[in-house]
């Protein structure tokens, strides 16, 4: 058995699924949209069609009529969609539409997020009643946390001028940071971090992950920068629920560049894992030689003779291996 455990480094990164067709969010469940109103609103809002689009959400926005072939009343102008000109020219039609209600309208706002369409975005969050911004289905995702995951980030700066939080989280413990350091969205994640107030850094999943610790086992380098730049920065030494740290998780995939950043910010180096295996062991055991050398020429210096619970070292491992 692994003594370093680290094919268990990161439980959470298992509940993250790979971004595809298939998988349109990360936590995406099966939906059963029994209205058909939904069904087209939801698919107008993910749509890039302009004109298609409008067509679509003025059918969705329809109505359900009263009785069958009894039309209902057009809605008085003042009473329809609010927004810019075009986007009221999208969501209503003379004589024809009534308004959303708010399950369309947050529904839609999600699926904008998603896609990344800011101008949808607006027009939701300006109807008559405006989808919320925070709303969260059943997973814990937010729109937020969507575009992010998607790495729109001008959708992102749309939602967060629109005072959407940050600090919510899904049914498992994940927030925005996490979502935009796991999928290494830079730019989102540089927005969120500018943002005022800006999120908790140090935030962890149910098991025990940080947008760091995801970060950093990714190799997303750029991020870990971002997250260790802060004032204060995000915190290196968090331990995960099997016991990693950024740093064993950078040594057992062998990113270097983020081994560096890490020791430079002051990475403990005698943190062990629930297996009793530090960084040094973990490098050594995995063959990474430039993480290795990287913790070799810290100052200072870890223990190189540091056993796991098995009793291997790092001098042990690395010959065995």
């Amino acid at each position: 058995r692994d003594p370093s455990d680290s094919e268990e480094a990161s439980s959470t990164l298992n509940s993250f699924k790979t971004k595809s067709a298939a998988a349109p969010s990360p936590q995406a469940g099966t939906e059963d949209f029994s209205d058909p109103r939904e069904t087209g609103l939801l698919f107008a809002a993910g749509s890039s069609d302009a004109a298609a689009t409008g067509r679509r959400i003025r059918k969705a926005s329809r109505p359900k009529r009263v009785q069958q072939h009894k039309p209902v009343p057009a809605l008085p102008q003042g009473e329809r969609g609010r927004g810019d000109h075009e986007a009221s020219d999208m969501l209503a039609e003379e004589g024809a539409v009534g308004p959303l209600t708010s399950r369309h309208a947050n529904r839609a706002l999600m699926t904008a997020a998603r896609e990344g369409h800011d101008e949808r975005i607006r027009l939701l969050l300006n109807q008559d009643p405006p989808a919320d911004v925070d709303w969260q289905n059943d997973h814990g995702e937010t729109a937020l946390i969507l575009a992010s995951w998607s790495g729109f980030s001008s959708a992102v700066l749309v939602l967060l001028n629109a005072n959407a939080r940050t600090d919510l989280t899904t049914v498992l413990g994940i927030n925005i940071l996490m979502i935009a350091a796991r999928y290494g969205q830079d730019e989102c994640l540089t927005l969120l971090l500018q943002h005022d107030p800006a999120p908790d850094l140090n935030v962890q999943t149910n098991a025990g992950d940080s947008a760091l610790t995801l970060a950093a086992l990714l190799g997303h380098d750029i991020c870990v920068r971002l997250l260790l730049e802060q004032q204060p920065p995000a915190d290196p030494d968090l331990q995960t629920s099997s016991g990693n740290t950024a740093l064993t998780l950078a040594c057992w995939k062998g990113h270097s560049s983020i081994v560096s950043m890490l020791l430079n910010a002051h990475a403990r180096t005698d943190l062990t894992t629930k297996t009793g295996s530090n960084a040094l062991v973990i490098a050594a055991q995995y063959g990474q030689d430039e993480c290795l050398k990287c913790l070799l020429q810290h100052d200072p210096a870890p223990d190189l003779n540091v056993q796991t619970d098995a009793g291997d070292s790092a001098l042990a491992l690395a010959a065995f291996n």
